[in-house]
């Protein structure tokens, strides 16, 4: 899911300007309202409604208090292009939906597509979520938001297509709207996109780019490639979109790795002090980066926040605590207790970095993170593999001899030392069973808890 924001912005040029061009129409479940089209006759004219044939509006599915519409950057696209489909999602005030990680509880959306053979749909690419707090609990997700996705078509299309000019894209779309309750959504779409053949005249002008400037919707201009200026705008001003916030990839390598609570820094551990027996049985996620000192010298630490693509990584609800010294940004995130999710040096991590700015033209930026999980210290594995023998030790003895086992394993120690002298070797292989018995059956025990709790 990484993402790159200069390379982003043609594709949302397109998008949002395509959106825009299509508002004048209602769709309803994929059917379009004939008042809406006669409408737009009337006061845009006929000739420029219906100049370009293959043009279609957006998808609107709806349900109780959420609104999803699915908008194809164009209508026409080339063998081996790639379709970039722009995800408008928005709910009623109050109401949400939730990030690809909703966090403590929720479903993000989700696409199951029917597509053509050798067709691809690309990860769902996610803006900036909000923390959404519920009691105990924090959630990921937005009142709004637009998604990015693309589809990419294959060079050499099946005989079908070809003969056609058309293809279809099909997909079934799920998500959940929470407020005080959570409610489903869902709906199915289908999008009509003819084949383009580019000839020698387009070469110059990407055809989702002129489709985007028939109808400019912001003061804003996009550049017809990938570069851009310091103001995020080039020469190409006839064309125009509206900025989507999709974060870019982070511009400095960023290191993660995991402390046990001990091995925190005194400050930083003071930051949990009215947690702090809680936060003892925690370990911690790092994640470290050299800051730009063009950002440094603007960051607010205390407002620094990671959203982890993976549920169960971190836990959600406890603060995060971030801190900035000679532009070296740490930031200690608590994992989440439960252990349902298990971290091991050379697992990814990866999520959203949101960083503060204290800056009069911006006030936020975000960074896609995509790390490798490095291996921690000597004397952190040492410690916490001996702290954890150690507890082992300590909750076996506790349990033995509790009133309710001890008597029990009295009873079988010594009907062993009976059978000892008779049959040594079949004492010795109901002694290994006996053992055997009882490791496999706690661990079984362990995976039925860990089942139920992953489950909800």
């Amino acid at each position: 899911m990484r993402s790159n924001r200069a390379g982003d912005q043609p594709q949302m040029c397109a998008l949002r300007a395509a959106r825009n061009d299509q508002r004048r129409i209602s769709l309803r479940s994929g059917m379009m309202v004939v008042p809406a089209l006669l409408l737009s006759s009337i006061i845009f004219g006929s000739s420029a409604l219906f100049a370009d044939t293959h043009r279609q509006a957006a998808t609107v599915l709806r349900s109780e208090h959420s609104r999803v519409s699915i908008v194809p950057a164009q209508t026409d696209v080339a063998p081996g292009a790639e379709l970039p489909l722009l995800i408008s999602v928005e709910s009623d005030p109050e109401w949400h939906t939730y990030y690809l990680n909703p966090g403590d509880s929720g479903e993000p959306l989700k696409i199951k597509w029917e597509m053509p053979e050798g067709f691809q749909a690309g990860a769902i690419r996610w803006p900036v979520p909000e923390k959404i707090p519920a009691g105990p609990l924090m959630s990921y997700g937005y009142n709004r938001t637009e998604l990015l996705v693309s589809i990419q078509v294959p060079a050499t299309l099946p005989s079908e297509i070809r003969a056609n000019g058309r293809f279809q894209l099909k997909g079934r779309v799920t998500w959940l709207e929470c407020k005080e309750i959570c409610l489903p959504g869902r709906g199915e779409f289908e999008l009509n996109i003819g084949v383009h053949v580019p000839s020698q005249a387009d070469d110059s002008s990407d055809l989702s780019l002129r489709n985007a400037s028939e109808n400019p919707q912001s003061d804003r201009p996009v550049h017809q490639n990938n570069e851009i200026n310091s103001n995020n705008t080039t020469s190409a001003d006839r064309f125009h979109f509206t900025d989507v916030n999709l974060p870019r990839s982070a511009p400095v390598p960023v290191v993660a790795r995991l402390q046990p609570w001990d091995a925190l820094p005194v400050g930083i551990r003071s930051r949990w002090s009215a947690d702090a027996m809680e936060a003892q049985w925690h370990s911690f996620l790092i994640l470290e980066a050299q800051i730009p000192a063009r950002l440094a010298v603007h960051l607010k630490p205390e407002a620094v926040y990671f959203f982890p693509d993976t549920p169960g990584v971190i836990a959600h609800a406890r603060p995060q605590v971030a801190r900035l010294n000679n532009n070296q940004l740490s930031v200690y995130i608590p994992r989440d207790p439960s252990g349902v999710v298990s971290l091991a040096p050379g697992d990814e991590i990866s999520g959203i970095m949101r960083l503060s700015l204290a800056t009069a033209t911006s006030n936020e930026e975000a960074w896609r993170v995509q790390t490798v999980l490095e291996s921690p210290g000597m004397f952190a594995n040492v410690a916490a593999i001996g702290l954890a023998a150690l507890m082992a030790l300590l909750g076996g003895l506790i349990l033995n001899v509790m009133p309710c086992v001890l008597p029990v394993l009295s009873i079988k120690v010594l009907a062993l030392v009976e059978q000892r002298g008779d049959h040594p070797a079949q004492t010795m292989r109901h002694g290994l069973f006996f053992a055997l018995g009882v490791v496999l059956a706690f661990w079984l025990l362990a995976g039925v808890l860990l089942l139920l709790r992953a489950g909800g």
